[in-house]
C-alpha cells in the first residue's frame, strides 16, 4: 500500500474537494480519482459515497480516517528527521588525528576553524596513523591528520601540514650524549624505547634499524612519548623518537642527538579521493592549506588540490 496515497486521502477529507486537494497535492484531479481507487481496491471497501457529489465519507472512510492521520503524522515525522540527520551530517566533519596534535600545532587549526565557522561541528577521534587509515578507507571519518615516510597510498589525497625528522633521545650520563649526530648502527648494543607496538611509528623505527644490519633492543614501548622521555632521564635507555615530540620537552638529563641517515616524516590532512566531501569538510581543507603557511610548523609546497570532491 502506498503511504503517499494514504496522505493524498487525508488532503481529499481536508479540503473536501478533489479539485482542491488536487491543487494542493500539485497533481492532477484525474490521478488523485485513480490513487484513491487504487487504495479502495487495496483495502477491499469504498472511502467515499459515490452517490452524492459532495465528497461524503462512508462508514468505513469515517474509521479509516483516524488510521490515515496516524499514517500520516508519522510518515511527517520520518520525513522530518531524515532531513534534519542530512542537515546535520552536512553540517559535522569528523576528523581523526595522531595524538600528539597541540606539537604540530593542529589543534591551532581546528580552534581557529571553530571560531570562523561556528554553525559548523568538528567531531575529533585521535589514532595513530595505521589505525586511522583503515578508518578513512572504512569511511567512518571523513579527513584524517596521519604521519606518512612518503609512501605513496592512490586512494588517498594529501596536504602536506608538517614535517618531522627522527632523533634519539639519549641520557646525559651516556658518553653519546656528547656526540652531535649518532648513526643507527651504534645503538645496536643500547637498550631502546619506542612507542607502542603496531603502531606507524614502532614499524618504521624497527624498519630502519633492521636495514642498518641489527635487530633492535626494544626495552619499553609505550602509547605516550613522555613516558619514553621520562625513562631516558632516568637512564634505562634511549627513546628513537621524532624530534617534534620532544623537543618542547623541559629535561634538563637528556640529550637531542640527530641520527645519521636521516628519517624524515610527514604530517598530512588526508582524504579519500573517491569520497564526496560535504561541503564543511571542504570548508575544513581550505582552512588548513590557508593557516599551513602561517603555522611554523609547516611544510613547505603544499598545494590544495583544485576542486576537491
Amino acid at each position: 500500500m502506498d503511504i503517499d496515497y494514504i496522505r493524498e486521502f487525508v488532503v481529499l477529507v481536508q479540503t473536501g474537494s478533489f479539485m482542491k486537494a488536487a491543487e494542493k497535492l500539485f497533481i492532477c484531479q484525474s490521478s488523485l480519482s485513480k490513487h484513491i481507487k487504487v487504495l479502495e481496491n487495496e483495502l477491499g471497501l469504498p472511502l467515499f459515497d459515490r452517490t452524492t457529489r459532495k465528497v461524503t465519507l462512508t462508514d468505513f472512510g469515517n474509521h479509516f480516517l483516524e488510521f490515515a492521520n496516524k499514517i500520516t503524522q508519522l510518515q511527517n515525522e520520518y520525513h522530518s528527521l531524515a532531513y534534519n540527520t542530512f542537515q546535520m551530517q552536512q553540517n559535522t566533519v569528523t576528523i581523526g588525528s595522531i595524538p600528539v596534535m597541540p606539537q604540530y600545532g593542529i589543534t591551532d587549526v581546528i580552534l581557529r576553524f571553530k571560531k570562523e565557522h561556528g554553525g559548523i561541528t568538528l567531531k575529533l577521534l585521535e589514532g595513530d596513523t595505521l589505525e586511522l587509515r583503515e578508518l578513512l578507507k572504512a569511511g567512518k571519518i571523513d579527513l584524517a591528520f596521519l604521519r606518512s615516510c612518503g609512501e605513496s597510498e592512490d586512494e588517498f589525497f594529501r596536504i602536506r601540514y608538517s614535517d618531522d625528522k627522527l632523533v634519539a633521545v639519549i641520557p646525559s650520563s651516556n658518553p653519546l650524549s656528547q656526540l652531535k649526530s649518532i648513526s643507527l648502527s651504534q645503538l645496536r648494543s643500547e637498550d631502546l624505547l619506542m612507542l607502542q607496538k603496531g603502531t606507524m611509528l614502532y614499524d618504521l623505527c624497527v624498519k630502519v634499524c633492521r636495514q642498518e644490519g641489527f635487530e633492535p633492543r626494544v626495552a619499553y614501548t609505550s602509547h605516550r612519548a613522555e613516558n619514553a622521555i621520562d625513562l631516558v632521564e632516568k637512564g634505562m635507555g634511549i627513546a628513537l623518537i621524532m624530534e617534534k615530540l620532544v623537543s618542547s620537552a623541559n629535561r634538563s638529563n637528556i640529550a637531542i642527538v640527530e641520527v645519521e641517515p636521516l628519517i624524515c616524516t610527514e604530517v598530512c590532512l588526508c582524504y579519500i579521493k573517491e569520497k564526496e566531501l560535504s561541503p564543511a569538510a571542504k570548508h575544513f581543507i581550505r582552512h588548513v592549506a590557508m593557516m599551513g603557511s602561517k603555522n611554523p610548523n609547516h611544510a613547505s609546497g603544499d598545494i590544495l588540490p583544485s576542486s576537491p570532491k
